[in-house]
């Protein structure tokens, strides 16, 4: 394991403390599935207190008090419109992310969020960028199809137990990832025309990450399309099974 991906979990770990256990390994499942797809996250926000979501929901406004206690800054960017008890964060049902460069320096915005929020859907999370009135790219969240009024209310979700992991030290050599990962290899088409043409048809109809791979044979050069990472091989053997069936292709199951 990298040190960069050491990094980006541990830090990831530390923000987790407080979420729910299922919606924590989701989210170390999505900073392992990111890297595998050469885009570096860490988790930066996961549980919220009442108080702490108070002081964000008063960014951006003239006067907002929460308890008595005055939130109101306008000199702040307004970065939510969850009151306490509104976000899902709240509860430890959500976690936000950011991307960072090789260096560790978070970046803020660009096409990757993009792709890290599919690779999230994929894994059956609701994701921030989705929404349609308040777009949240960074935001992750998954339910168990409760509502923030049900919370309120004191229904609690399946498991709610907090999640506190135990920090792991660097290692001193190589080991591996805690998540084993799979992609999808195609056979070989002849022309760039075609395995475009294949890339497109995947893209359109399932809205995969998909890439083109070049390789050199005796009979001159040759293209495979090769998708993003899936978590669990039965969802990769499954993929690879409808495209088969839908394109006839030769289709391989390999780990990423």
């Amino acid at each position: 394991m990298s040190t960069l991906l050491v990094y980006l979990l541990e830090r990831s770990k530390k923000a987790l403390e407080g979420v729910h256990p299922y919606v924590a390994s989701k989210a170390i499942q999505l900073v392992n599935q990111a890297y595998a797809n050469d885009i570096y996250i860490a988790v930066t926000s996961g549980y919220r207190s009442l108080t702490e979501q108070a002081k964000l929901y008063g960014q951006g406004r003239a006067s907002y008090k929460y308890n008595g206690v005055e939130y109101g800054d306008l000199k702040a960017q307004r970065v939510t419109n969850a009151q306490p008890g509104y976000s899902m964060h709240n509860y430890g049902l959500a976690f936000d992310i950011a991307v960072f460069n090789v260096d560790r320096k978070p970046i803020w915005s660009g096409s990757s969020y993009d792709i890290v929020g599919r690779l999230g859907q994929a894994l059956g999370l609701e994701w921030g960028g989705a929404w349609k009135s308040f777009v949240d790219k960074p935001h992750f969240q998954y339910t168990f199809g409760l509502t923030t009024a049900k919370l309120r209310a004191g229904v609690k979700p399946p498991g709610a137990i907090p999640y506190n992991p135990t920090p792991t030290p660097a290692p001193t050599q190589p080991v591996q990832s805690e998540v084993e990962l799979y992609r999808l290899m195609t056979g070989t088409f002849e022309t760039i025309q075609e395995v475009t043409a294949a890339m497109n048809r995947v893209k359109n109809q399932f809205q995969w990450i998909v890439y083109k791979k070049e390789e050199q044979t005796d009979g001159g050069t040759r293209y495979r399309m090769i998708t993003g990472t899936f978590a669990e091989k039965n969802d990769a053997e499954a993929a690879a099974q409808k495209l088969r069936h839908m394109y006839g292709w030769i289709v391989y199951v390999n780990k990423a």
